[in-house]
């Protein structure tokens, strides 16, 4: 059986300094960060800040992310709002502990795993 579960998808945008703007290279990738941004505690999700080292962080573990040594951003804010709304939750902002809860047993991840950021 396929899991149909909603997912997280954030875009790896490397980019190059050019006339001093950071600027795409055109080489993005998308990857999965469902259970990196569940993992967050609960205080770091509700705060999250799109492009900024928050999602910057979310690459981290991205082989293109290690194998690129410039200026780099991630994208990933309408996904998040998608996912939560797939969940029901429509001011994710506002987010409570048990329903974090229930979406990290939905996704299977394990007490280790969270707040490893």
């Amino acid at each position: 059986m396929v899991d149909q579960k909603p997912r997280i998808m954030a875009t790896f945008r490397p980019q190059a300094w050019i006339n001093d703007y950071a600027t795409d290279t055109g080489e993005n990738v998308q990857f999965d960060v469902t259970e990196k941004f569940l993992s967050l505690s609960l205080k770091e999700l509700v705060h999250f800040k799109f492009n900024n080292y928050d999602s910057d962080y979310m690459a981290d573990d991205l082989p293109e992310r290690q194998a690129h040594n410039g200026p780099f951003e991630v994208d990933m804010e309408p996904e998040v709002e998608d996912f939560f709304e797939a969940h029901g939750i429509l001011e994710w902002g506002n987010l409570t502990e048990d329903q974090l809860q229930d979406l990290r047993d939905q996704y299977e991840i394990g007490e280790k795993n969270v707040g490893q950021s």
